[in-house]
C-alpha cells in the first residue's frame, strides 16, 4: 500500500486513550464473567419482576461499541461471543487507571513517543507488539482470552499499523508494517476484504518477496478458494517477474531492502521454484515435480558452456532437444549429462526402459489390498516415465514432456553459477526431504523453516517419538540419551554425517525407514545425481555429502565410492577423514585406522586445520575403543612433529603431554581473541579430549 492511499482511521491522541483503556479490558470482563457465573448458579424459586426491571437498563441498545474498528465503528456481531463492552470515551466513564502499573506506564510512554515522533517506525512496532503483552497479562489460569477480545485487539493494532504507514519513508519499513497489518487483518477482517487488500498490495508492492510469500501462504490456507492452477500460475508469474525486476529482495526476511545484484535474484528464483515443485508434488503431480528438478539441474549445472552467450530462449530450445531425446538425465542410471550429450553430437545411448512393480498386494481384506496396491502405484509414479517404458499408461501425466515444465525453468548466467550452485543443490535436497549440504544462503535457511516445504518430515516425526528399546526405569539418569533428531535442525559436521546409531545422525528420517518408498524420491536417484555432480571439479565440495548418501544407499560399496572420489582429489584430507569415518561406522575399525594413518602423511603447512581434524578423528576412534594412552598420543602428535612421524611409538612422555596441553590451551585463547571461531571450536574439542584422557589415565595430573 502506498503512503498516499493510506486512510488514518484514528488519530494519535485517540490511540493513547484507547491504549490506556485496553489495559483494563480483561479486568472488567473477568468481573463480568464472575457475576455471570454467580447468577448462573442462582436458581430462583419464583419469578422476580423487580430483578428483571433492574437488569433491563444494562442491555440498553444505546451503548456505543467499545473498540474502534478498521471500518469506523465496531460491528456488534463481530464481538457476539464475548461481553466486551465499555465506553471508548475516557471522559464519559469513571475508569480508575492505575498509573503505577508498569505495563500501563509502558503503554503511555510508547504512545507519547509516537505522538511526538511519528516517523519512528521502530517505536510504532513496539507499541503494536505491546498490545499482545497487555492482552496476555490479563489472562489467568481460570480465564482464557475470548475470541472477541482477540478480534478487538487486532482491530486496534490494524489502526496503529495504518497510522504508522502514513508516516513511513523507507520501503523496508513499509514492508514490515504491511506484513503485520495483513496478519492482524486475517483475524479481524472477512475473507472477502482480506482478499481485496492482498490484491491491492500485490499490485503496489510487486518487488517484495515477503509480501508475495505471505499472500501465497494465505491462498494455500484458504480451503474454500484453493485452486492448484491459480497457485501454480502465481509461482510462474513470480519467476517471470523476478527476472524482469530492476531490483530484488536481498533476503527472504522482511525489512532487508532490495539490490540490483544478480545473485539474490537467482537465489530467490530457486526458492520460488522449490515452492512451486513442492506444491506440484503435494497436489499429486509427483513425476512433474521431480522432472522439473532434473531439468533445472541439467540446465544450469550440466550445461555445455560452449554455447554461452546465447539468449535464454535459444538455450532452452537446445535443451528441449536433449530432453525429448529421452537419454538418461541427472539422477538416472548411466546419466552423463547434457554437456556430454552436446559433445557427442546427440549420440548418447538411450535410457534403459523401466518397469513398474504391478503385483497386487495379497490380502484377505479387499480394501487393504486395494490400499496397498494404490500406494505401490503412487510410489512407482514418482519417477517420470518415458515413451519406451513398460509402465501403466492409464495416467496421461506419467510421461513428462518438455512443454509441461518449460514455464518453470530459468537459466542462471555463467558468472553467477559459482555463487548459486550450492543453494541450487540445497534446494533439491530440501525438496527430497533431506537436510541441506551447505546452508550457504539465507534463502536456504528460510526454506528449512518454511511450513509449505515440510514434505515427508512427518514420517521422521513418527520415528523420532518411538520409545527406546529398553525397559522402563524409574531413574531418568539411567536412560540412554535420545539422539534421534531431524537433520534439518542440526549443523552439518563429518561426525554426524557418518555417525553411528549411538550418536546424532545428519541423514535420518525416511532414508532410515525405506530408501525406496517413504521419501519424495527413490534414494538411488539422489545418490546418482550427487555422484554425477561431484565429477565436475568446481563442485568438489559436495563430495563428502555424496559419499554419505552413497553409503546409506549401497553400504557394501563404501570402499569403491570413496576411492573414486579420492582419485579425483588425492590431496583432499576431508575426503580421507570422511572415508575413515564411514568405515568406522560400518564396523571396519582397523580399516578406518589405516586410512587415517596414511592420510596424516599428507599434512603440511597449507592444510594444518584439516590435519587437526584427522588427528581428532583418530583420537576419538581410540577413545571409543577404550585405548586412552593411544588417544593421548594422537592428540599430542597433532602438535608435535616428532610424534607425528613416529608411528612405532605407543605412548607420549609426560613432557610431551604437558607441552601439547599448554600449546592447545594457548592456541585456543589466541583463536578466541582473534575471532577465529571455527578454528577455536576444533581446537577446543581437541583440548577437552586431551584433558579428559589425561584425567582418566592419571587423575592427580
Amino acid at each position: 500500500m502506498s503512503r498516499g492511499t493510506v486512510k488514518i482511521v484514528i488519530s494519535t491522541e485517540n490511540i493513547i486513550q484507547t491504549i490506556a483503556l485496553s489495559a483494563v479490558i480483561a479486568m472488567q470482563n473477568a468481573a463480568a464473567a464472575e457475576v455471570q457465573k454467580i447468577e448462573e448458579d442462582f436458581v430462583p424459586l419464583n419469578k422476580s419482576s423487580k430483578r428483571q426491571r433492574t437488569e433491563e437498563p444494562e442491555s440498553s441498545a444505546d451503548e456505543k461499541p467499545s473498540y474502534r474498528s478498521i471500518e469506523g465503528k465496531a460491528k456488534a456481531h463481530e464481538l457476539s461471543d464475548s461481553d466486551v463492552d465499555y465506553d471508548s470515551d475516557p471522559q464519559g466513564g469513571n475508569l480508575n487507571i492505575d498509573v503505577e502499573d508498569p505495563l500501563k506506564q509502558r503503554s503511555i510512554q510508547l504512545s507519547r513517543h509516537v505522538k511526538d515522533h511519528p516517523e519512528d517506525i521502530s517505536k510504532w512496532l513496539e507499541l503494536i507488539a505491546h498490545q499482545d503483552v497487555l492482552l496476555k497479562a490479563n489472562q489467568s489460569l481460570n480465564r482464557e482470552v475470548t475470541k472477541g477480545e482477540i478480534q478487538s485487539f487486532a482491530g486496534i493494532k490494524i489502526s496503529m499499523y495504518e497510522s504508522a504507514l502514513a508516516q513511513v519513508k523507507k520501503p523496508e519499513d513499509e514492508e514490515l508494517l504491511l506484513l503485520g497489518m495483513m496478519a492482524e487483518g486475517a483475524i479481524a477482517w472477512s475473507s472477502e476484504k482480506l482478499d481485496k487488500r492482498w490484491e491491492a498490495i500485490a499490485n503496489e508492492q510487486g518487488s517484495s518477496f515477503c509480501l508475495w510469500r505471505a499472500r501465497v501462504d494465505h491462498k494455500l490456507a484458504s480451503l474454500t478458494t484453493f485452486k492448484y492452477g491459480d497457485l501454480k500460475a502465481a509461482h510462474v508469474d513470480r519467476l517471470r517477474a523476478v527476472t524482469a525486476q530492476p531490483a530484488v529482495s536481498v533476503s527472504p526476511a522482511p525489512g532487508c531492502g532490495v539490490t540490483p545484484n544478480g545473485v539474490p535474484r537467482y537465489e530467490q528464483m530457486t526458492y520460488v521454484f522449490l515452492r512451486a515443485t513442492r506444491l506440484a508434488f503435494d497436489a499429486g503431480y509427483r513425476e512433474l515435480a521431480i522432472a522439473a528438478w532434473q531439468a533445472l539441474l541439467e540446465l544450469n549445472l550440466q550445461r555445455p558452456y560452449t554455447n554461452e552467450g546465447m539468449a535464454d530462449s535459444e538455450l532452452l530450445s537446445l535443451f528441449r532437444d536433449f530432453w525429448e531425446d529421452e537419454v538418461p538425465r541427472i539422477g538416472d542410471n548411466n546419466a552423463q549429462g547434457w554437456d556430454h550429450y552436446v559433445q557427442s553430437n546427440g549420440t548418447a545411448d538411450p535410457a534403459e526402459p523401466q518397469r513398474d512393480e504391478d503385483a497386487i498386494v495379497p490380502s484377505r481384506d479387499v480394501y487393504k489390498s486395494w490400499g496397498a496396491t494404490e500406494r505401490l502405484r503412487a510410489s512407482n509414479a514418482r519417477k517420470p516415465g518415458r515413451a519406451t517404458d513398460d509402465i501403466l499408461m492409464d495416467d496421461p501425466y506419467r510421461v513428462v514432456m518438455f512443454s509441461d515444465i518449460e514455464e518453470l525453468l530459468f537459466v542462471i548466467p555463467k558468472e553467477h553459477v559459482p555463487h548459486t550452485w550450492k543453494q541450487l543443490i540445497d534446494g533439491f535436497l530440501i525438496f527430497c526431504s533431506l537436510p541441506p549440504a551447505f546452508r550457504s544462503s539465507k534463502w536456504t535457511e528460510a526454506a528449512e523453516s518454511d511450513g509449505a516445504l515440510a514434505g515427508c518430515l512427518s514420517l521422521f516425526g513418527k520415528e523420532a517419538v518411538q520409545k527406546a528399546n529398553e525397559p522402563d526405569v524409574l531413574d531418568e539418569t539411567k536412560k540412554s540419551p535420545v539422539f534421534m533428531q531431524d537433520g534439518i535442525h542440526l549443523a552439518n559436521a563429518s561426525d554426524i554425517l557418518f555417525g553411528t546409531q549411538g550418536w546424532f545422525l545428519y541423514l535420518s528420517g525416511w532414508v532410515k525407514t525405506s530408501k525406496t518408498h517413504d521419501g519424495p524420491v527413490d534414494l538411488g536417484l539422489v545418490a546418482h545425481a550427487l555422484r554425477q555432480l561431484t565429477t565436475v571439479e568446481s563442485f568438489s565440495d559436495l563430495a563428502e555429502y555424496s559419499l554419505a548418501v552413497d553409503i546409506i544407499q549401497d553400504p557394501d560399496n563404501t570402499k569403491k565410492r570413496a576411492k573414486a572420489l579420492i582419485k579425483r582429489s588425492p590431496a583432499s584430507l576431508p575426503l580421507y577423514n570422511a572415508y575413515a569415518l564411514a568405515e568406522f561406522a560400518n564396523g571396519n575399525r582397523e580399516v578406518a585406522r589405516r586410512v587415517v594413518s596414511s592420510a596424516t602423511g599428507l599434512i603440511n603447512s597449507s592444510n594444518q586445520r584439516h590435519g587437526l581434524v584427522l588427528w581428532r578423528t583418530w583420537a576419538w576412534m581410540e577413545l571409543e575403543a577404550g585405548f586412552m594412552e593411544q588417544a593421548i598420543l594422537r592428540l599430542c602428535a597433532s602438535v608435535d612433529e616428532f610424534l607425528s612421524h613416529s608411528p612405532e611409538l605407543t605412548s607420549a612422555t609426560p613432557t610431551q603431554q604437558l607441552k601439547a596441553y599448554h600449546y592447545l590451551s594457548s592456541r585456543l585463547e589466541h583463536q578466541l581473541s582473534s575471532r577465529q571461531l571455527k578454528d577455536a571450536v576444533l581446537t577446543g574439542e581437541c583440548h577437552a579430549l586431551l584433558a579428559t584422557a589425561l584425567n582418566s589415565v592419571c587423575p592427580a595430573q
